[in-house]
């Protein structure tokens, strides 16, 4: 069991390869000093502690199936010292050691799947929102209640031009006081990232680049990829 303490966002964001790959990779390499490197299995389960709202990087377009994120109970902290003296000895117990060793592989974790079973709790919801690129806060705003944007159109074929779907970006970065927002290349290109494995919302490039839409395909599509905005 790992434990790395203390961790946020602003000294993680560089090691999120890093990280993807230790919490998933079955082995890792030994890289000895002046002994040739050789590969072991890896039975790391990374357990993080900190602080911090917002300890790691989550790439929200997958949903980022490693993650599991819960807030601890202030509750116990008034014990007093002895009981957690009492704890920690119970803890090195060999006896109390296989014990919960014996609990726990005695659990019956066939048909349950991480990704689809985890709980959806509120500090996973808060960290995905920090995550949360503006393009898909601005696709939220406008595709959440798409018949009020959209009107009668919210559920047929819009052909709409780039631009005039960036000034729409533009109007909604004005409004909630972004200062830089995307341009409307970067946009463009988040966009079809986004939609690339669908056809709710696709790229025309003919003698007017274009969007072509469904309102309410958009809603259905963003709302299965991106559940914490919907």
């Amino acid at each position: 069991l790992v434990n790395p303490n203390e961790i946020q966002l602003s000294k993680t964001k560089d090691y999120e390869n890093t990280l993807k790959s230790a919490t998933t990779d079955i082995e890792m390499t030994v890289n000895p000093k002046g002994i040739r490197a050789y590969q072991v299995n890896s039975f790391c389960r990374f357990l993080m502690t900190t602080n911090k709202p917002d300890p790691i990087p989550v790439d929200v377009a997958s949903g980022d199936r490693r993650v599991f994120l819960t807030r601890c109970s202030n509750a116990t902290l008034s014990w007093n010292k002895q009981y957690w003296c009492d704890v920690y000895e119970a803890i090195r117990n060999p006896q109390a050691i296989a014990a919960t060793y014996d609990y726990l592989m005695s659990q019956d974790l066939r048909g349950f799947d991480f990704q689809r079973d985890r709980p959806m709790t509120e500090p996973l919801k808060d960290l995905y929102e920090i995550n949360t690129g503006t393009e898909l806060h601005f696709m939220a705003h406008l595709f959440n209640s798409p018949e009020a944007h959209f009107g009668e159109d919210w559920n047929q074929d819009i052909t709409e031009t780039r631009s005039a779907f960036y000034k729409r970006f533009r109007n909604y970065c004005e409004a909630a006081g972004i200062d830089k927002p995307l341009t409307s290349t970067r946009l463009t290109l988040h966009l079809k990232s986004i939609f690339q494995d669908s056809k709710a919302l696709v790229s025309h490039q003919g003698h007017t680049r274009c969007w072509r839409y469904t309102p309410s395909a958009v809603r259905e599509f963003l709302g299965k990829k991106y559940a914490h905005l919907f």
